[in-house]
């Protein structure tokens, strides 16, 4: 049933990122469009989380509600420096940064809560990193694509990749904490914390001179696509924060982070008509292999 659900979250996370890539690319344009469409979406999962709250009757304590401002934050600081390291340095570069930042909360779980790694999962590390290498088709296109690269761009990135991997850890924390049963409180604080960030990072984007801000027409579709994107995402993390608690981090966030890749290539193909090439396919091929490994799948047929 386990297993059932991880899907189910998986498949959830590839419909909001087909939301994303959908609305990124024919509905907004420019830093401050996508801040103020991501405002619309956490106000939407802040009240979705809030209504959890509300239906279970749950409290909320003093630790749930630094944890889920601590979480709200990062989330914010993620995006940003995501967009910084996005507008100086290639795409498929910082996509395989972030990608690898599963890596933290995976390692965490063994440092931390002393979960074991068996050997064939080490396997599955290793060819979920060569899995992303190709599929983020680092060494496809001319040499020009790296040109411009500093360690302005190298710490940004590193940066977008540790707040990223971060999330992930501050998940496995709390689920592991006395107060677990404040899930709801907990990711209301986050969705409401996160929606003030990213309202404020659209002033400031509006506000400068070198950001174009487009506001989205408020039209009836544009409404039902951010309150159905805000209400998947409230409900993803609900979901996500049960698997935490339920899983070990080695493997909950390699299955999650390298299942939602590859249904993104599928959807993508089939969708968006986005093309991949020869060594993508082959990185697609590692990623498969990598969740049989990370997953234990042989041992369920032992």
């Amino acid at each position: 049933m386990m297993y059932v659900i991880l899907a189910g979250a998986i498949v959830m996370n590839t419909i909001y990122n087909s939301i994303n890539n959908h609305v990124g690319k024919t509905r907004l344009s420019g830093t401050a469009g996508r801040f103020l469409y991501l405002t619309f979406v956490f106000a939407a999962g802040a009240v979705v989380t809030l209504g959890f709250m509300a239906a279970g009757g749950q409290g909320m304590s003093a630790y749930t509600l630094a944890m889920g401002t601590i979480f709200g934050v990062c989330h914010v600081a993620a995006t940003v420096m995501l967009v910084r390291a996005l507008s100086i340095g290639p795409m498929a570069l910082v996509n395989l940064m972030v990608a690898c930042s599963m890596l933290l909360p995976t390692f965490s779980g063994m440092l931390i809560w002393s979960e074991t790694v068996a050997g064939p999962q080490w396997v599955g590390v290793a060819l979920m990193v060569v899995s992303l290498i190709l599929c983020a088709n680092v060494f496809g296109g001319s040499a020009s694509h790296v040109t411009g690269i500093g360690r302005r761009w190298v710490a940004v990135s590193l940066c977008t990749a540790v707040l990223a991997g971060g999330l992930g850890v501050i998940q496995k924390i709390f689920q592991s904490s006395a107060y677990t049963g404040e899930v709801a409180g907990f990711l209301a604080v986050s969705f409401v914390v996160s929606a003030a960030g990213a309202f404020l990072a659209w002033r400031a984007c509006a506000k400068r001179g070198g950001a174009t801000a487009v506001t989205p027409g408020l039209s009836w579709s544009f409404v039902a696509i951010t309150v159905g994107a805000g209400v998947l995402v409230g409900a993803l993390n609900h979901v996500n924060l049960y698997l935490i608690g339920a899983l070990p981090a080695v493997l909950f966030f390699p299955v999650c982070s390298g299942g939602v890749i590859l249904c993104s290539a599928v959807v993508g193909r089939a969708l968006f008509k986005e093309k991949m090439s020869r060594a993508q396919w082959l990185g697609f091929a590692f990623g498969v292999a990598a969740i049989l490994l990370l997953g234990n799948v042989a041992e369920l047929f032992s």
